[in-house]
């Protein structure tokens, strides 16, 4: 008999729920806060990635949180400043694989990857970086089902002479440990 009681209650309070979220975004707050939200995960992990020595920006996050994320603007500067940019990736991924210790991707979609120049060497006196990972190691297996990468600009310094490349890959991957 409890649970009957309940019920009507959850219904009652999801109700609730959904007329404040359209009554947010009729008024415009949820627009608002959904854009303030993507830069505060994009400035999260940004600093999370930068160093002393390394910094890293990223311009915008999009479903940070869901199946079908997309990042945008990245670039890895140094001291002498930036030195790779990637102006789009688009990760479409099945999160609840990772309780089956799987990492299952069905596209990973990058769009114009510009690698300039290596990376400056750190300067003198200077404590390597960690190769701590920043998040904890798991053993996962990898499915990566389609690959797409647009364009891959290699600048003069990184193997002698500028390149141009595109890839794509389709299809079952076996899963890698």
């Amino acid at each position: 008999m409890r649970r009957l009681l309940t019920i009507p209650r959850l219904a009652l309070f999801a109700l609730l729920l959904t007329a404040g979220f359209l009554a947010s975004a009729h008024f415009g707050g949820f627009a608002q806060n959904a854009q303030t939200d993507r830069g505060i995960v994009a400035d999260l992990i940004s600093k999370a990635l930068s160093s002393d020595t390394s910094q890293v920006s990223i311009g915008e996050v999009n479903g940070a949180l869901s199946s079908d994320v997309e990042i945008r603007d990245i670039v890895l500067s140094d001291r002498d400043g930036a030195w790779l940019r990637l102006d789009r990736v688009r990760l479409v991924w099945t999160r609840s694989a990772l309780l089956l210790r799987r990492l299952d991707v069905d596209r990973l979609e990058i769009g114009k990857l510009e690698i300039l120049r290596r990376p400056a060497p750190q300067p003198a006196g200077t404590a390597p970086p960690s190769n701590e990972p920043i998040l904890p190691e798991l053993p996962l297996k990898l499915i990566l089902r389609a690959l797409q990468l647009n364009e891959l600009v290699l600048g003069e310094p990184v193997i002698g002479a500028a390149a141009r490349l595109a890839a794509h890959r389709r299809g079952p991957a076996r899963p890698a440990q």
